[in-house]
């Protein structure tokens, strides 16, 4: 009952107003703020593929950028290996 009101809903043009409206007021909050957050979560160097991009919000100081590494305990039968080869990659591009 309601998957379906919300699927009428959805398509209707007090949705796409009420999204217009949002996002118009957390962009508006993004432009105000002096400082914006920016984290990347990667867990294995052969998908980082935002080092350009990465460089680019560092150089900025409007922006705080974090990378964070989550190691991926299934991607490996060798968790320990794979985990500080992975560390010791990010570690070089800083």
């Amino acid at each position: 009952m309601i998957n379906k009101f919300f699927n009428l809903f959805k398509n209707n043009q007090i949705y796409l107003n009420y999204n217009q409206k949002r996002y118009d007021f957390i962009l508006n909050l993004l432009k105000t703020k002096k400082k914006i957050s920016v984290i990347f979560l990667v867990n294995h160097i052969s998908q980082w593929k935002y080092q350009s991009l990465f460089e680019i919000f560092v150089n900025n100081e409007k922006y705080d950028v974090s990378v964070i590494f989550v190691p991926d305990e299934n991607y490996n039968t060798n968790y320990n290996d794979e985990y500080l080869f992975n560390k010791n990659e990010f570690e070089k591009k800083k």
